[in-house]
């Protein structure tokens, strides 16, 4: 599944960070989401695996059972071959 890069673009831009063309290095972007459901949070992980380049960093921090691990199995799916085991 491939979405819009739009809206992360814009939010990536609201934060400071320069775009895609320019030479610098982007500045960090910090986004906390509050997810009502494991599909949710899914759906968000394939959509940023759609616009993640090489080099990119997506740090996950929270509580025990929160959804870090399937968020994770989520984006590994989006990026890889179907029948690979996650």
């Amino acid at each position: 599944m491939t979405g819009s890069l739009q809206p992360f673009k814009a939010l990536a831009l609201a934060a400071g960070q320069t775009d895609a063309g320019s030479r610098e290095p982007p500045a960090p972007l910090q986004l906390a989401l509050v997810l009502e459901a494991e599909a949710a949070t899914a759906a968000l992980a394939a959509r940023l695996a759609g616009c993640a380049r090489r080099g990119d960093v997506i740090a996950l921090a929270g509580d025990l059972g929160v959804g870090k691990t399937a968020f994770a199995r989520a984006f590994i799916r989006a990026s890889s071959h179907p029948h690979e085991e996650v």
